[in-house]
């Protein structure tokens, strides 16, 4: 997949979606900058934004499904779906994040398993593996619920371990 073969909207549509759901955070005039080129037309410019675009893409994913897997993933995060193994296995730097959070926690005043901690405050971990998540688009194909195809994905990449609060999802 090749950033230019995609089409200026979903370019776009893209652009937009990873502006509210970064895979990467891009700094403070990063994510402005990009959101001014937005406003005026223009895609993102930064490449490893677009190797992620291209990556999901192959994956099978719209940004809409992009979008509905990272709101579905927030959720579960939320509720304290996501426990110590499944964000190593799940986010693309969990292992660092969770490691950083050990060591930090206490005096960040953040207890939620799936933070890291940069610049003394908590972000959360956000970075999927495209790769891992077909099995999603393959369940929606299916017909299995958009909340439901979600959970039995985390289940599975998790080995079992996530999530935890709704076993007979």
């Amino acid at each position: 997949m090749i950033w230019d073969d995609i089409p200026l909207e979903e370019q776009r549509a893209w652009t937009q979606v990873f502006l509210d759901h970064p895979p990467v955070f891009l700094g403070v005039l990063g994510m402005l900058g990009t959101q001014d080129a937005l406003r005026h037309g223009r895609p993102t410019t930064h490449t490893v934004w677009r190797n992620e675009i291209c990556a999901w893409r192959q994956a099978g994913f719209t940004p809409h499904l992009y979008m509905c897997l990272r709101f579905l993933v927030a959720q579960a995060r939320e509720r304290g779906e996501l426990n110590h193994l499944s964000i190593r296995r799940i986010f693309v730097d969990g292992s660092r994040e969770l490691d950083s959070l050990s060591a930090q926690a206490e005096s960040d005043n953040c207890a939620n398993p799936g933070c890291v901690h940069t610049h003394s405050r908590a972000v959360p971990a956000s970075r999927l593996r495209a790769e891992q998540w077909s099995g999603f688009i393959t369940k929606l194909d299916a017909g299995v619920r958009p909340s439901v195809a979600c959970k039995q994905q985390l289940r599975s990449l998790a080995g079992g371990d996530a999530p935890t609060s709704h076993p007979g999802a």
